[in-house]
């Protein structure tokens, strides 16, 4: 007995220098990308949300921004998710995008998960006393805490941080088991089938550490104290999904933002879809930025 429990406890140990290091040799960060035009007044800052990339999924989106005057910034985490990464980057990117332009308008675009970083940007900016003009966040379906996911997530999102050795099993195929193709009643008469493929594989290629790391970010109490982010945007929007009934709780999700905005009113825009849903339903997606936008 004493031989097995020795045995256990070695192997315990060794997991462990192994997932340490494992941690110390996975790459964090992000990157961005820009598409920039000649004469643009207005920046909109996309933030890919967990699963997939920010191609996939903004999509007619990002086209919409790009035909109306917009120039884009697309934002995403790489590797273990690191907040501070993301906001670093992403600042960097609009302060070097804000002297070489004369921005009428700046748009915070976040999707799901995507719009905590959208906030940690916004923090940092102000932090470093960046001067910014016309400011708008858009809460795209997002969760500010596990409190506001439905489902096993929800509690996988709660204990993620207390799971041992989570970089060890950290290449499993998260995106295999979460992902999975659109219901043939939410894809829109006219979306690109070919896009929807697209979207659906690149969310499947989502490694289970990649999962586990970003839901780890939001899985206590969620960094935002109370009022904690009072005018940090001119005005700020939560859009949100009508058809997502799976994934996010958004009667929770917009009570906890309005907490950390205090006094400041947050709109609410509806969006005839499904939670991260561009690729199956473009035109409702797109008809919620105009509505939103005035475009």
């Amino acid at each position: 007995m004493i031989k097995v429990i020795s045995l256990v406890v070695v192997a315990l140990i060794l997991l462990a220098l192994i997932d340490g290091l494992s941690r110390q040799l996975m790459p964090t960060g992000a990157t961005v990308r820009s598409k920039l035009a000649e004469n643009n007044r207005k920046l909109a800052v996309l933030y890919a949300g967990l699963m997939g990339d920010v191609d996939t999924q903004f999509g007619a989106v990002a086209d919409w921004y790009r035909n109306n005057g917009y120039d884009l910034l697309f934002v995403k985490a790489t590797g273990l998710y690191c907040p501070g990464c993301v906001a670093r980057k992403a600042a960097e990117a609009i302060e070097t995008a804000i002297r070489a332009n004369h921005y009428t308008d700046v748009v915070f675009d976040g999707l799901s998960l995507g719009a905590r970083g959208a906030v940690d940007t916004l923090l940092l900016l102000e932090k470093r006393g960046v001067s910014l003009p016309s400011s708008t966040l858009l809460l795209e379906g997002a969760p500010m805490t596990y409190r506001a996911i439905f489902g096993p997530l929800k509690y996988v999102s709660r204990s993620i941080a207390h799971i041992p050795f989570g970089s060890v099993f950290g290449l499993l195929p998260a995106g295999q088991i979460l992902a999975g193709a659109p219901k043939p009643e939410n894809i829109e008469a006219g979306a690109h089938r070919t896009f929807i493929d697209e979207s659906v594989a690149a969310a499947k290629r989502t490694p289970l550490w990649r999962v586990a790391s970003e839901l780890k970010s939001f899985a206590g109490r969620g960094p935002y104290a109370s009022r904690s982010l009072y005018q940090l945007a001119n005005r700020v929007v939560f859009m949100w999904f009508g058809k997502d009934y799976e994934t996010v709780d958004q009667p929770v999700a917009v009570k906890e933002w309005k907490g950390a905005f205090g006094p400041q009113e947050i709109e609410v825009a509806y969006v005839n879809s499904t939670h991260v849903g561009i690729a199956e339903a473009p035109r409702a997606n797109v008809d919620a930025h105009k509505l939103v936008l005035g475009n």
